[in-house]
């Protein structure tokens, strides 16, 4: 059975400088982290040094010196989501990551080491992982998306060069800072909400007066329309667009894509063009190509 350990009580635990190593799965937030904010977590950990950073367009709270599996690790408390009727955006993401002395690059070799000595923790606690391969692995909880993985995290740290990260993000779509169980994504299966939406900046003389009709697996979907997905599904949307006149002028797209666990917890998008050619009149053979996308959420 996994370890959920409360946010306070392992990060206070890991950054604390007489602490022994925290096992990986040993700081997993549990679901009442996520949504506090950044008053609010610096008040949780008076004792420790947290500064003020940027990640990408987010703000952040780090400190450094965290031991995961005998690996001095930086941590990072993004705050990336806006809290529905709040002022504020709430903790998203909870990220520990090993540090680039100096931005020097680390080998690959050494790279591979600690992440292998990570994942070995994480699968004995959590089991086989949802979706991985040499470089990345994750994980789908009750409580968040775990991942695993070796990459660039400019954003992060200013460099180029690769390292190694552990995350724990929240569940996308929650409107309160306590997200409600069915708003946590299961490796089950999660509802996603799917926006259909297409564009067009040119008719060239096509038409005026159009037509649209999104398809999802098969199924006409109206806004607001709701699929469950689960990683390593194989999604299918399709979109008809036609010019409504007495020889209406019709085109068609259709495209596939595999859905991973980082789109399950995060939403993801699917986009195509669809192009309508005239079929007739001193306009006839011009086509007009429309941009069409797909939002789950």
């Amino acid at each position: 059975m996994k370890r959920v350990v409360a946010l306070a009580v392992a990060l206070m635990w890991a950054v604390s400088a007489w602490a022994l190593a925290a096992a990986p799965v040993d700081l997993m937030p549990d679901g009442d982290a996520w949504g506090r904010s950044r008053t609010n977590i610096k008040g949780e950990f008076e004792d420790v040094k947290l500064q003020e950073v940027e990640v990408g367009e987010y703000k952040a709270l780090t400190a450094s010196g965290v031991a995961v599996s005998d690996y001095p690790m930086d941590v990072y408390f993004v705050f990336g989501v806006k809290e529905a009727g709040k002022s504020y955006y709430g903790l998203s993401s909870l990220v520990y990551m090993l540090p680039l002395e100096g931005g020097k690059k680390i080998s690959d070799a050494n790279l591979t080491k600690c992440y292998k000595a990570l994942l070995k923790n994480l699968r004995s606690e959590l089991g086989k992982p949802d979706e991985s391969n040499d470089t990345r692995a994750a994980w789908i909880t009750e409580d968040c998306l775990v991942e695993l993985s070796i990459g660039k995290y400019k954003e992060y740290n200013g460099s180029s060069n690769k390292t190694v990260a552990l995350s724990f993000t929240r569940p996308d779509g929650a409107e309160t800072a306590k997200p409600s169980p069915t708003a946590k994504p299961k490796a089950s299966g999660a509802k996603m909400t799917v926006t259909a939406e297409a564009s067009c900046s040119n008719y060239n003389h096509v038409g005026g007066d159009w037509t649209q009709v999104f398809y999802v697996n098969g199924r006409k979907v109206a806004e607001g329309a709701s699929v469950t997905l689960k990683a390593g599904d194989t999604v299918t949307v399709k979109a008809e667009i036609s010019e409504n006149d007495s020889t209406p002028d019709e085109g068609s797209g259709e495209k596939s894509y595999t859905v991973t666990a980082e789109d399950v917890a995060k939403g993801f998008t699917v986009k195509m063009n669809v192009t309508v050619a005239e079929n007739s009149g001193r306009y006839k053979g011009n086509k007009a190509t429309w941009s069409v996308k797909f939002t789950f959420k």
